[in-house]
């Protein structure tokens, strides 16, 4: 009875181990919304369940021992993807062969196979299955073929560890695949749901950019230019007479002028650059690490990659222009002043006749005399 004790304590606590991963994750998904961060952290963590599992083992025979690292290794794959299998892999392998003895070879097939058969589960079953109790009980069976690696060893070793282990094995890996991946897929929907509102606080519905508020955020947390002639620009700018395309043909087609002007010009900034609807037909891009001549280059690309296509819906197709009031500055005001002076400009470009770029630059009493006179002549 004590032995049978032991055998399920040792059995059991990788499993609750595999449970406090869980809550892990829960709180590095708040941190970063980066799934490859996920996924390295989780199988990392698997990993280390999986050594430490290796370390606390039942010593069935001499050089033979047996514990949960493979289910370990497998929840890694089916939940974090290749990545998470192969981290958590690679350090189970590592460690079964450091550890050494007669059942090395076929230990290090059984985590070998494991690593394999949780992404299986996850690309190949798993979205074919709803989230049930079913499908778990299924992960745990793809993940106990980790059990054949049993063939390897010498005959009559294979059927003693067939009758009296395997089953038991079989039996904890079908009952930690069910506890350990509801619970997994209770804080996946947790994570979704903390990711959705986020998005909904953060990101303008219809064009996906920034809103206000996260553009707010994004310049806040800019860090100031290292190179002495870089400064930051905004660029504001809106759709030359917008009202009349809504009256004319309608909000829907509206919306789609809209969408479409912000993925033409989201595909010709650069990474760092943060692209934002305000609100109505008003953008804003902040221009972070840049010079003035960079910021006239890319402020009039805007002004062209819009004015140059005529965007397309049902067959038909319309010209829509945008006016662009940009300023640059070498220190970095507060956001509400920076963002009046971009939008003053926008104001004096919208008197130039629209469809251009005028500027605002540093130190200039009067904004008009920032402007160049024909929009065509302001890049060289």
């Amino acid at each position: 009875m004590t032995s049978l004790l032991k055998t399920a304590v040792i059995l059991i606590d990788p499993m609750l181990l595999a449970i406090a991963v869980i809550y892990i994750y829960g709180f590095i998904v708040r941190l970063t919304s980066k799934t490859w961060v996920h996924q390295a952290t989780m199988g990392f963590t698997f990993g280390i369940g999986a050594v430490l599992a290796m370390f606390t083992p039942i010593v069935f025979a001499e050089g033979i021992i047996i514990d949960m690292r493979s289910l370990l290794v497998g929840l890694s794959g089916a939940f974090f993807g290749i990545p998470g299998a192969v981290i958590a892999g690679a350090m189970g392998l590592a460690t079964r062969f450091y550890l050494g003895g007669t059942g090395a070879a076929s230990g290090m097939l059984g985590i070998a196979i494991a690593a394999i058969s949780g992404p299986i589960w996850a690309y190949k079953i798993r979205g074919k299955m709803s989230k049930s109790a079913l499908s778990y009980v299924v992960l745990g069976l793809v993940i106990s073929s980790h059990l054949i690696a049993v063939t390897v060893l010498p005959t009559e070793m294979m059927w003693k560890l067939i009758y009296e282990i395997v089953p038991v094995l079989l039996a904890f890996n079908l009952v930690g695949a069910v506890l350990i991946g509801s619970l997994m897929s209770r804080e996946e929907g947790l994570a979704a749901e903390n990711i959705a509102l986020f998005n909904a606080a953060t990101t303008d519905p219809l064009t996906r950019l920034h809103n206000r508020r996260s553009a707010v955020a994004a310049y806040d947390a800019m860090p100031p230019p290292i190179e002495n002639d870089h400064g930051t620009a905004m660029l504001c700018f809106d759709v030359d007479n917008f009202k009349a395309v809504n009256d004319t043909f309608g909000h829907v087609l509206g919306d789609k002028v809209l969408a479409e002007i912000s993925t033409r010009i989201g595909k010709i900034l650069r990474p760092s650059d943060v692209f934002s609807r305000l609100g109505g037909d008003e953008f804003l891009i902040i221009l972070p690490s840049v010079t003035e001549e960079e910021t006239c280059r890319i402020a009039e690309r805007c002004r062209q990659i819009i004015a140059q296509t005529a965007i397309v819906d049902n067959g038909g197709a319309m010209s829509v222009t945008i006016s662009i009031g940009a300023e640059w500055l070498s220190d970095r005001p507060d956001f509400l002043t920076f963002v009046a002076r971009a939008d003053e400009a926008l104001y004096q470009a919208k008197k130039l006749g629209r469809n251009c770029v005028a500027f605002a630059w540093e130190n200039t009493a009067n904004v008009a005399q920032a402007l160049v006179s024909k929009p065509q002549e302001r890049i060289a």
